[in-house]
């Protein structure tokens, strides 16, 4: 639970924010976030006690989000391009392009982290390296062979998306990977498939285990299909996300986290959904008639199946900037009904 004086610390910064009159260059609608930077000047006092709870709030035990943001965008036209005017109770930001940072970003990550105690990671997708290849295939001509063998092109892809890491002080990296079953596949088919999943695996784990407890590691995707000899990266991992990044409903989620269920990490169990994107809004940011955001924070409060959900990830939550009541409406209410201590 969090602490009245973090209760009271808000309060008193949202007194402060609705006497501010203050002319923006910027022409979204009309917003009801608080102007940290001239609340810090004007009462550095009062700023500086509501971090420190807010801290204080991040290393307390409460159900853990994490939010996936967009930032493709590299020349800031709207507040919902930066990092800075995310929620502050938001533990972990996932950078969805993590590669070639401005000096903007990198400064930003810098402040949530140091001045709001928050985490900043990325995505390393098996499925997406995967499709990367079967495009340069198609792509080959006699003129521009291209190899045929998928695990040179595998080794390269993950060895530079690990360097990440190091180039942009990340906090830790987010392994994406599905599978699928092998009971029923053929030998050839299964050799190659556990060929494939092994040189991935082996690498991320002799990647943690050479950079030690520097970096978090959590997983996405389907934990029920890694193989057992692989297993030391769920074991490695803090939470287990069970994707339901295509769920149609909380239904479909509880089916994937049975499914996804093995007993060894029932304390480790998160669930992740799609946000509300800035762009691309045909995907599964809807379940029925009400936003995935909202949907899983009411199912994901309480225990399913005796089974406490430790975390809640939403997948590219920037268009939710320019909700019509206030910014971020729909992730500030998801992180209310998970954690009612913050409210």
């Amino acid at each position: 639970m969090m602490k009245n004086m973090y209760r009271k610390a808000i309060l008193a910064l949202g007194i402060v924010a609705l006497f501010q009159s203050s002319c923006s260059d910027w022409t979204d609608p009309e917003s009801l976030s608080m102007d940290y930077a001239t609340i810090e000047t004007q009462n550095p006092e009062l700023y500086e006690n509501y971090l420190k709870d807010l801290r204080e709030y991040r290393a307390s035990e409460h159900q853990l989000v994490y939010a996936w943001f967009d930032n493709s965008e590299k020349v800031p036209c709207s507040r919902a391009h930066h990092l800075t005017d995310l929620p502050d109770s938001i533990d972990v930001v996932g950078l969805i392009y993590p590669d070639r940072l401005t000096n903007m970003e990198i400064g930003e990550i810098k402040a949530i982290r140091e001045d709001k105690g928050m985490k900043v990671i990325y995505t390393i997708d098996y499925d997406k390296i995967k499709s990367a290849y079967n495009d340069k295939v198609l792509s080959a001509s006699n003129e521009e062979p291209f190899s045929k063998d998928f695990r040179p092109f595998l080794t390269d892809s993950l060895t530079y998306a690990l360097s990440l890491a190091s180039k942009y002080n990340y906090d830790g990296i987010c392994i994406s990977y599905t599978g699928k079953s092998s009971l029923h596949m053929a030998e050839n088919e299964l050799r190659e498939y556990k060929q494939n999943e092994n040189c991935f695996m082996e690498i991320i784990s002799d990647w943690m285990e050479r950079t030690g407890d520097k970096y978090s590691l959590v997983f996405q995707g389907y934990p029920q299909n890694v193989l057992s000899e692989n297993a030391v990266v769920l074991d490695k991992s803090s939470i287990l996300f069970i994707s339901g990044l295509e769920a149609n409903s909380t239904s479909e989620l509880a089916s994937l986290l049975t499914k996804g269920y093995i007993e060894k990490y029932k304390d480790h169990y998160g669930i992740s959904v799609i946000g509300i994107p800035l762009k691309n809004s045909d995907r599964h940011y809807m379940m029925g008639d009400v936003l995935a955001v909202n949907a899983v924070a009411e199912w994901a409060s309480v225990p399913q199946s005796g089974l406490n959900i430790c975390a809640v990830g939403a997948y590219d939550v920037s268009g939710d900037y320019f909700s019509a009541d206030s910014n971020y409406k729909n992730i500030r209410n998801m992180i209310s009904i998970l954690n009612p201590s913050i409210k």
